[in-house]
């Protein structure tokens, strides 16, 4: 099992269950639990696992999402290739209408998905740009923004680079 830091009570007291009768591979990372607050993910639960005598912890001796001293400071890459992935600060850009999502009435679930793979990279703080003109017209706002518009902070940047809080 996968992402096992994301399971809820429910699913977690089923994954006993299951090892009562057959051994299990749980994998996760409990600093990357994403779900806490959404579906009540127990992170508590991975950390058991490791501190009890019936199951065996594999620490990676590496850490694919820590920076090396001589890798660049700054990636670009898509949502697709930020899975896995997380920094200090996370610039997602493009959270306009008709752009991400490329329909507000008939958003996917890919779409869904990536808005909180895109979330869920930031370290510290994870900045969400909508830009209002975009190639040749106007996209209003994306949806995504008024799911998470009680974190938010809105900064407004002018075309002459003023801010206004």
């Amino acid at each position: 099992m996968d992402e096992i830091q994301d399971f809820s009570r429910q699913e977690t007291e089923f994954i006993t269950l299951l090892s009562t009768k057959s051994k299990i591979l749980a994998a996760g990372d409990d600093d990357q639990a994403l779900y806490v607050g959404l579906k009540h993910a127990m992170p508590d639960f991975i950390r058991g696992l490791a501190i009890g005598n019936d199951y065996a912890s594999f620490e990676l001796p590496y850490c694919s999402r820590c920076t090396a001293v001589d890798e660049p400071d700054i990636l670009f890459t898509n949502l697709v290739g930020s899975k896995g992935l997380s920094a200090e600060h996370v610039f997602v850009v493009g959270m306009m209408n008709g752009h991400f999502p490329r329909d507000a009435k008939a958003i996917t679930d890919e779409e869904i998905c990536s808005f909180l793979v895109a979330l869920s990279r930031t370290r510290q703080q994870c900045h969400l740009i909508s830009a209002g003109f975009f190639g040749q017209g106007f996209l209003p706002r994306s949806i995504f923004l008024s799911w998470v518009s009680d974190h938010l902070s809105e900064v407004i940047v002018d075309k002459n680079y003023n801010f206004t809080p």
